[in-house]
């Protein structure tokens, strides 16, 4: 571990004092490293791409009903800031191949992703990216002279075989750890994308 001078190389692990702050080759394994974000890394880290991404959108069709019946406007209603979504994809819709559901925890669907981001998020959900959504704000709109809630929300993406140590970076870097329910408790995380990657966010004070 390395001490408040210095940072460790990210390849052999030795420390490098003073930390470095530009591009260099670590004095240790002669890897070459370079500064991202004040963050050392190798280049071939910097070069690869992000594990895990993040965006706001919106979530689309809240004015219409689930195919159950209920009301989206009615499930919508009962969010709250912070709560995390689940984004399931709908193979089956004949409208849109690429349709991706926005639901609570409980399978309530509130809408979906737009056909832009969807089609943008479903090839890479094929080939195991995982997606998770979180309530950024609820607010008011008019339709047809009738008031109406509509949803924006956060998306967060992680790659197929992220690490722990990426998760934890990636949390920091949000600063999701410091997010609460809105009412008491960690939000539950309830992705799976692996054991060993989510128990890191655990950690962080994500998950109870």
């Amino acid at each position: 571990m390395a001490d408040k001078q210095g940072a460790a190389c990210p390849q052999c692990g030795e420390v490098i004092t003073p930390k470095p702050t530009r591009a260099r080759k670590c004095p240790h394994c002669g890897v070459q490293l370079v500064v991202r974000q004040f963050q050392v890394m190798t280049k071939e880290q910097a070069d690869a791409p992000p594990a895990f991404r993040s965006f706001d959108t919106y979530v689309s069709g809240v004015t219409f009903k689930n195919s159950d019946g209920s009301s989206r406007q009615d499930v919508i209603i009962d969010c709250k800031p912070k709560e995390q979504l689940q984004l399931i994809r709908d193979r089956e819709n004949p409208r849109d191949r690429n349709a991706i559901k926005v639901c609570r925890a409980n399978g309530d669907q509130l809408g979906f992703l737009s056909g832009e981001v969807a089609a943008k998020c479903a090839p890479r959900i094929e080939k195991g990216y995982i997606y998770v959504a979180f309530v950024k704000n609820i607010e008011e709109f008019e339709r047809n002279e009738r008031p109406m809630l509509g949803m924006n929300i956060l998306v967060v993406a992680a790659s197929p075989g992220v690490d722990v140590a990426g998760a934890w970076a990636y949390v920091e870097s949000l600063g999701m750890k410091d997010w609460d329910a809105g009412g008491g408790g960690c939000m539950v995380l309830l992705a799976v994308i692996g054991a060993a990657t989510w128990a890191v966010l655990a950690a962080a004070g994500l998950c109870s």
